[in-house]
């Protein structure tokens, strides 16, 4: 699992903790999806919502190293996982259940145009199943929210490099 999971594995966590899970991912020139299934208990899943959070600011830092772009970051939880910018279909075996879900998004504005690139991580859990969904997307010219409103929920804003 940790093998095919790739740069979607938190670093730490032991695959012994994982008992069963599922990865596809589709990209195209300016945008990628992936699904995970996986089967684990809270404390995996905690560190993966952990790794999910700081990949989600570390791409936000990365984005905004450049003068004619700045960022906006969010955190927050909802009902459901949102799917947006899909670059595929999504797999039979993903059907997210459970109350909650976490969700970590970036939106990298670029100067001069009123888009950027949005990037998502969304983890739900099912306590009586032990079992997590997560969707990552990153996607090119994306409107998470609209500009100058800043994130509905935030709790980081960075400033452009200039300021």
């Amino acid at each position: 699992m940790r093998v095919r999971l790739g740069q979607f594995w938190p670093d730490g966590l032991q695959e012994r903790f994982v008992t069963r899970g599922y990865v596809s991912s589709d990209w195209s020139i300016d945008s990628s999806s992936t699904f995970i299934r996986f089967d684990a208990d809270l404390p995996a899943v905690a560190q993966w919502r952990a790794f999910l959070r700081t990949d989600n600011y570390a791409s936000a830092v990365s984005l905004d190293n450049k003068d004619d772009r700045w960022c906006e970051v969010r955190e927050q939880r909802c009902a459901s996982i949102p799917l947006s910018s899909l670059t595929g279909e999504v797999p039979a075996w993903w059907n997210p259940t459970g109350d909650i879900c976490d969700t970590f998004e970036t939106m990298v504005w670029y100067d001069q145009i009123d888009s950027g690139v949005g990037r998502g991580n969304y983890l739900q859990y099912d306590p009586n199943t032990s079992t997590a969904w997560v969707y990552s997307y990153s996607c090119q010219h994306d409107l998470l929210w609209d500009r100058g409103d800043g994130a509905p929920v935030a709790i980081a804003d960075t400033p452009k490099p200039s300021q």
